[in-house]
Formats: C-alpha cells, sequence, structure tokens
C-alpha cells in the first residue's frame, strides 16, 4: 500500500516537472469570413499529445447541459464589507523599475513557429486606401522578414470597396522553464529586502 502510494507521488511529481520543462504549444486561428470566428488549441509535453481546444466562438453560445441556473427567490447577494486593516503595500517605484528586464525575460519564453496573416482592406475611396496602404506596407513586410518568411504576412488593399476581411493562423511554442528566472528575479526586486544606497 505504502508502495503503491509513493509511485502514485512520485509519477504526480514527475509529470509536473515534465509539463514545466517541456515547451507548451499553442495554436491560434480567426477569420472573418463567411461569419467572424476565432479558435484556440494546445497541445501539452512539447506537442506530443493531440490538440486539445481551449476555444472556439462558433460553440462559445452554448451552455453546457446541467449549468443552467436554477431561479430562485432570493435577489442578488449584497457585496461583502471589507475589513478595515492595513495590506502590505507594493513599492510602486521597485516594480516599474523592475519591470523592463521581467518583460524582456518572458519575451524569450515564446517562440514563433508558423505566422500566415492574409487580409484584404479598403476605406471606399482609392485615394484613401493607397494612402494607409503605403503607410502600413513597410511595416507588414518588416514582420514578414523578422519572421523569416517575407510572405508570411500579405495584406492586399481593395480600391473599388469598403472592406475588411481576413484570416490569420500562428503557431507559438511556450517554455515554461524559461519563466521561472525572470519570475524570480522579478519577485525579488519587488518583495524582496529593501536595498538602502
Amino acid at each position: 500500500m505504502l508502495s503503491a502510494l509513493l509511485w502514485t507521488l512520485f509519477g504526480m511529481v514527475g509529470l509536473a516537472v515534465a509539463v514545466v520543462l517541456l515547451p507548451l504549444r499553442l495554436r491560434f486561428a480567426a477569420g472573418s469570413a463567411p461569419v467572424a470566428h476565432a479558435r484556440v488549441e494546445f497541445s501539452p509535453l512539447g506537442g506530443l499529445l493531440p490538440w486539445i481546444g481551449l476555444y472556439d466562438s462558433t460553440r462559445s453560445g452554448e451552455q453546457p447541459a446541467g449549468l443552467a441556473e436554477e431561479p430562485s427567490g432570493r435577489g442578488p447577494k449584497p457585496p461583502r464589507k471589507r475589513r478595515a486593516g492595513r495590506r502590505p503595500g507594493v513599492d510602486v517605484r521597485r516594480m516599474f523599475c523592475a519591470l523592463p528586464d521581467f518583460l524582456g525575460g518572458l519575451l524569450r519564453v515564446f517562440r514563433f513557429d508558423r505566422l500566415e496573416i492574409e487580409g484584404v482592406f479598403g476605406l471606399g475611396d482609392p485615394a484613401d486606401t493607397g494612402a494607409a496602404y503605403g503607410m502600413i506596407a513597410p511595416s507588414l513586410m518588416a514582420a514578414g522578414y523578422a519572421l523569416g518568411r517575407p510572405d508570411a504576412v500579405r495584406v492586399v488593399p481593395d480600391f473599388g470597396r469598403q472592406a475588411l476581411e481576413g484570416r490569420g493562423e500562428a503557431e507559438i511554442t511556450v517554455m515554461p522553464a524559461r519563466a521561472i528566472a525572470p519570475t524570480v528575479r522579478f519577485l525579488w526586486r519587488v518583495f524582496g529586502p529593501r536595498r538602502w544606497t
């Protein structure tokens, strides 16, 4: 009995370590035709498991069976009164000083594996559409080159009508282990002992 409990505990710890150390794959898809829709899926353990749906806008209006609220004769609950007491404050200045390093560390947690964006836009007036496209085209090209694929972002102007249509797909790898060091540094700088300098 004790050995089974120890093996179960060992397996749970091993699974938790694997979840933290192995990357997590995320996939986003959105589009505007025929109706606006969005979908988010993930695959744990570095993509070894099949994709699991997190959110699908086509099914978001459905309410799972058994979760319908039963009417009751009572009205809404009154808000709870907070107890008067002193909470430990956060030094906002220290937090803002530590924030750039924290955000820079979080950027290394994510890696874009695939990004494809296609779109058509028009402002109704050919001159306005051309001026707007001239302003955004360099940014779109730079985004494609930054991802290593110049054709990853394709947005085409429509000079004949007013339109905003498109679709996009992205796959991102999240490496949770890389978030540990910046998070610990951030918490230490914000909540750690004060430096008297």
